[in-house]
């Protein structure tokens, strides 16, 4: 019994560490507040303040609370980044859009209701002058599904070549 115990709590203690690393970020619209009407909130793992700072190896760990806009069997998650200031956005390397199927969500959507999509982005560092960093870098999430986008957002980002300070 006192085994038992112990190991419901210990089970206890684990998973809520696993739920406070992700830490809520303020979201900025692509263009306007529309935007973001239906963004409950973002968390990440790389972020104790704007502008996030991401070491330039890691894979962040994020969560983003939406309310569907419409029923719809399809949600598509798409990332873009920008690693300098002039650089053009470019999709993430290898990251799995389809929300449905990799990012925990059952679809069909039923509009109205709240859901929590997660998943983790790979920063490619393969493409990163290291002699540049830290750098400004900028990461643009969208979310649409068959009747248009549901929400676009970005989180400024400083890419660094060590781990943040805190």
């Amino acid at each position: 019994m006192f085994v038992s115990h112990v190991l419901v709590s210990l089970t206890f203690v684990l998973a809520t560490a696993e739920c406070s690393t992700l830490r809520k970020v303020q979201v900025q619209p692509c263009n306007s507040a529309e935007d973001v009407v239906h963004v409950k909130e973002f968390r990440t793992d790389e972020c104790d303040g704007l502008p996030c700072t991401v070491p330039f190896w890691k894979r962040p760990k994020f969560e983003i609370d939406f309310v569907a806009k419409r029923a719809s069997d399809v949600l598509r998650v798409a990332i873009k980044g920008r690693f300098f200031h002039d650089d053009p956005l470019t999709d993430a390397p290898s990251f799995e859009t389809d929300a449905c199927n990799y990012m925990g969500l059952t679809c069909p959507l039923t509009a109205g209701k709240e859901y929590t999509a997660k998943s983790s982005v790979q920063v490619p560092w393969w493409a990163i002058d290291q002699k540049a960093l830290p750098t400004p870098a900028e990461a643009v999430f969208t979310g649409t599904d068959a009747g248009g986008e549901i929400f676009c957002f970005k989180i400024p980002a400083q890419l660094t070549s060590k781990e943040p300070i805190g």
